[in-house]
C-alpha cells in the first residue's frame, strides 16, 4: 500500500468514526511531523517516535472506546493538559529512545571492531615470527621481496 492509500484509509477512518479520528490526529501530530521531516540516512527515527506515540495515545483512546464515544468526550479528553504531556511526551520518549539505543549500538560497534582489529593484529605478528617478514605486506599492499 502506497502512501496515497494510507491518507485515503485515515480520511475514510476519521469520516466514519469522527470522535477517534479527531482524538488520533490530535494526538497523532508528533508522529506527522516526524513524517514530514524525515530523512532518507535515519529511517528508525519515524518508526520510533511514531510506536512511542501510539502508545501514548492509546489509553486515551480506550477510554473513548469504552467509556463515551462522541465529540463531547474528545473535548472532555483534550481539555486535560496532562493527557496532551502524556500523549507528546510519550513521542518524545521514542526520539530520546532512538538517540539512545543509536549511541550504545555505535559504541558497541565500535569497541567490538577494536577488539576485532587487535585480534587481527595480534595474529599477523603470530604469523611474521613464524613465517618472517616477507609474508608482511608493506604500506602498498604488496608482499616484500
Amino acid at each position: 500500500m502506497n502512501h496515497v492509500g494510507i491518507w485515503i484509509a485515515l480520511a475514510l477512518f476519521g469520516t466514519f468514526y469522527l470522535p477517534t479520528g479527531v482524538l488520533a490526529a490530535c494526538g497523532m501530530l508528533p508522529t506527522l511531523v516526524a513524517y514530514v521531516v524525515a530523512v532518507k540516512s535515519e529511517p528508525y527515527r519515524l518508526t520510533s517516535i511514531g510506536v512511542m506515540n501510539v502508545a501514548g495515545v492509546l489509553p486515551y483512546l480506550s477510554r473513548l472506546w469504552f467509556e463515551q464515544h462522541d465529540l463531547a468526550m474528545v473535548f472532555y479528553i483534550l481539555q486535560d493538559p496532562y493527557t496532551w504531556f502524556v500523549m507528546y511526551g510519550a513521542s518524545f520518549a521514542g526520539l530520546v529512545i532512538f538517540y539512545i539505543v543509536s549511541t550504545i549500538v555505535t559504541y558497541i560497534f565500535v569497541f567490538w571492531f577494536e577488539e576485532k582489529i587487535i585480534r587481527f593484529r595480534k595474529k599477523q605478528n603470530e604469523i611474521v615470527e613464524e613465517w618472517g617478514a616477507e609474508v608482511k605486506p608493506n604500506s602498498g599492499g604488496q608482499p616484500q621481496r
